[in-house]
């Protein structure tokens, strides 16, 4: 049974990424923190991993949680808008 539990959404932006990663590890999971992401991987329309901007070798996985806001992550990460098929942003 999966365990549900609240983000601490007052505490800003850090906390919530700490409560991510802890969950993550309590689950199975691991997580890189302060880790500077060039991209995500997107293969067959999924996200199935990220390319740090100091390594040549991406880091995959079955899930792939960014902690950096929508925008960012759709603006900053993808590697072109036809890899977010669908996902319509407000304007900046």
């Amino acid at each position: 049974q999966r365990h549900q539990r609240r983000l601490p959404a007052h505490l800003g932006p850090a906390k919530i990424a700490e409560s991510v990663a802890r969950l993550v590890g309590e689950n199975g999971g691991r997580s890189l923190t302060r880790a500077a992401v060039a991209s995500l991987l997107v293969e067959g329309g999924r996200v199935t991993g990220v390319v740090l901007k100091d390594h040549e070798i991406p880091i995959r996985g079955a899930k792939v949680i960014s902690c950096v806001g929508a925008i960012n992550t759709f603006t900053k990460l993808f590697p072109s808008p036809e890899s977010a098929p669908g996902v319509k942003l407000p304007p900046v």
